[in-house]
């Protein structure tokens, strides 16, 4: 990240601060400016259709004739992960994601990642190789030890012994438990 881009930020940051509305408004405009900086600016424009959604994971965004708040929370949070994220090892790789896969579990990956690197880790994410066993979702280490993390959706309802062991075999991930 260079510094004109810091540079650009925050200068439509502050201009963000001195826009008419409640506190909710400014935080979104905010989120929607460093998606647009950091990620792309057709990026932000596209999820920023309320009223069509371009993912799933966005939809559902008015109800009642109001914004939900799980929808701008998504949002935030997004903006949030992406600068955190906007300086590691591979931060490219989390932009061809957010790109061109479906955001749900891009999402729930860079989530991960961003809380690993807040925890104190250091976050490096690598292209996939496409070689089973091989490929993860992002590599943390923290004290010389190192961790190859896989994030995936569980959406089980009822909870069994066996149910994440069987849904990262379905991933093909090696793991121990």
């Amino acid at each position: 990240m260079d510094k004109n881009s810091m540079d650009r930020l925050g200068s439509r940051l502050l201009d963000a601060l001195k826009l008419p509305g409640d506190a909710v408004f400014v935080e979104y405009a905010m989120a929607l400016m460093v998606l647009s900086e950091f990620i792309n600016k057709n990026f932000a424009i596209k999820h920023n259709n309320i009223y069509k959604p371009a993912d799933p994971f966005l939809s559902d965004a008015i109800e009642d004739g109001k914004i939900r708040p799980e929808w701008s929370s998504r949002i935030l949070h997004l903006a949030n992960y992406v600068f955190l994220l906007r300086n590691i090892d591979g931060f490219k790789v989390v932009r061809d994601r957010l790109m061109t896969r479906p955001l749900t579990a891009t999402f729930y990956e860079i989530e991960a990642a961003a809380y690993m690197h807040e925890m104190g880790c250091t976050i490096s994410i690598k292209p996939e190789t496409g070689v089973t066993g091989q490929d993860f979702d992002f590599i943390a280490t923290k004290d010389n030890k190192i961790y190859e993390v896989e994030v995936t959706e569980f959406t089980r309802k009822i909870y069994h012994n066996k149910s994440i062991s069987n849904k990262l075999q379905e991933k093909e991930v090696n793991f121990l438990i």
